[in-house]
């Protein structure tokens, strides 16, 4: 079925925090067959992590008024996202169906685990890295976590190159209390 919307548009906006975002984007480009070591990748797509001007250009398209921007995380967690953005258009998250997935749909390999699969790239072998991660996770869940490419040092040089960015990206787009 499809609906019929002839309202204004609205753009809603999940932001992670970059010390999160770029480590998890770079796991993915992984994933994705890229044979870089973290430092490089970092280097290279260090934009990537610069919100801002990509929600200006949204606003320049849509106006500022038309996107809010929410936290990916809050109090040290991640959201669960279609439940929010549930909320955000006034429907009651508990009157979707039961059936939906909930919980962790998306793990990321640990450091080791990455090692090996930038190795698999390397040597331009093809095979299905999803199937692969999902197996080797299946017989050990300590295989997977998501923050382990940043030092704490690391992190927080991370946070502070784009502090300026999300002060102004808070200021021009939140439209709520919680912190980005």
């Amino acid at each position: 079925k499809q609906l019929a919307y002839d309202g204004p548009i609205k753009i809603v906006a999940y932001l992670r925090r970059q010390d999160s975002f770029l480590p998890s984007l770079y796991k993915q480009a992984v994933s994705g067959g890229r044979k870089t070591d973290f430092d490089t990748w970092l280097t290279d797509m260090s934009h990537r992590g610069d919100y801002l001007p990509v929600l200006d250009r949204w606003a320049d398209a849509f106006g500022a008024e038309a996107i809010t921007v929410r936290p990916y995380e809050r109090d040290g967690h991640t959201i669960d996202v279609v439940e929010d953005f549930l909320s955000v258009l006034g429907i009651d998250p508990q009157s979707m169906p039961e059936n939906r997935r909930r919980g962790s749909h998306n793990p990321s390999p640990r450091r080791e685990l990455l090692q090996f699969l930038r190795a698999f790239n390397q040597l331009n072998l093809k095979i299905n890295y999803e199937k692969f991660f999902f197996t080797v996770i299946k017989r050990n869940k300590a295989y997977i976590r998501s923050a382990d490419l940043l030092t704490y040092d690391q992190r927080r040089a991370l946070v502070s190159r784009y502090e300026d960015g999300n002060r102004a990206l808070a200021v021009r787009y939140s439209r709520e209390q919680a912190p980005l």
